[in-house]
């Protein structure tokens, strides 16, 4: 990025963890936000090294020892933020600065000895300009059909591993869908347990693959509920958007997530169980005026 005479420093972007493209978007989307007077920021590509620009602060997207090389090489002060579960505790106590999002992210980082004077929140945010019920879009959603018996499109959004809780997700709408035949699952995502949700599934869900954001906010908009079964999750992004979209939330409570919502107003929150989550999905699917509430409680 261009650089004008008014700028003290420059502030390298270095991305890292499992999702470095989201990482970096979030860090310099909250560095302009949030005020860092004076720099401008570069992305830099892990493993590669900075151009000889005066870094005044190397910030990590997620562990990265490329970041902290950088950081000890130039003789900065390193900052991270984090986007996944933290684990890395040689990365994470080197730094001069960790940016946390949740309670969850908080206690992951002190049970890794990160000293907590060196902690900081920032907590990531969603477009209300792309998210939003106005992106209500029939084509978006299998047809759901009309009456009694019209489909009940049920999405989750993610990656689709085991962290993510894909296996609980599966097992508590197999058994809501043997009562409610009505019940259909929608997956917007990719990874690894795809093939494995696929034969678990069956008919009863549709597996959209990854999604541009603008096509998952299409598909927020129409959907008939949303959930989630992730207990590791440091913050929930999918969570806000699915709120901003007018979507009534379902989520275990625990982690990040259940730092989100207040349960039985701005979504509901239910054991990590799979006949507990089942019973949990069947109740609002059989009520559009507790669907509605919730919607609008997770929009305020």
């Amino acid at each position: 990025m261009t650089s004008n005479q008014n700028e003290t420093g420059r502030v390298a972007v270095i991305a890292g963890g499992r999702e470095p493209i989201a990482g970096a978007e979030e860090a310099i989307t909250q560095l302009r936000t949030r005020g860092v007077p004076g720099f401008a920021v570069d992305v830099v590509a892990p493993g590669a090294p900075p151009s000889r620009l005066p870094y005044a602060l190397v910030h990590a997207c997620g562990p990265s020892p490329a970041a902290l090389h950088v950081a000890r090489t130039l003789g900065v002060p390193l900052a991270a933020s984090i986007h996944t579960t933290a684990a890395d505790r040689t990365f994470f106590r080197a730094c001069t600065a960790v940016l946390s999002p949740s309670a969850t992210a908080d206690a992951q980082l002190l049970a890794l000895g990160v000293d907590p004077v060196r902690l900081a929140r920032w907590e990531p945010g969603v477009d209300v300009e792309r998210f939003t019920p106005a992106c209500y879009a029939p084509d978006a959603m299998p047809a759901a059909g009309a009456g009694a018996s019209a489909r009940v499109n049920v999405v989750f959004a993610g990656r689709l591993t085991a962290a993510k809780g894909v296996g609980l997700l599966a097992d508590a709408f197999a058994l809501a869908h043997d009562r409610d035949r009505r019940l259909h699952l929608v997956i917007a995502g990719s990874g690894p347990e795809e093939q494995r949700l696929r034969r678990r599934l069956g008919a009863g869900a549709t597996l959209l693959g990854w999604l541009e954001p603008d096509a998952l906010a299409r598909a927020l908009a129409t959907a008939d509920l949303f959930v989630t079964a992730s207990a590791e999750e440091t913050f929930g992004r999918t969570v806000l958007e699915a709120q901003a979209s007018g979507l009534p939330v379902l989520a275990v409570d625990r982690g990040g997530v259940a730092e989100l919502i207040e349960s039985g107003r701005s979504g509901c929150l239910v054991e990590p169980d799979a006949g507990a989550l089942a019973e949990a999905i069947r109740w609002p699917a059989r009520r559009a005026t507790l669907r509605e509430r919730l919607a609008t409680g997770g929009l305020r």
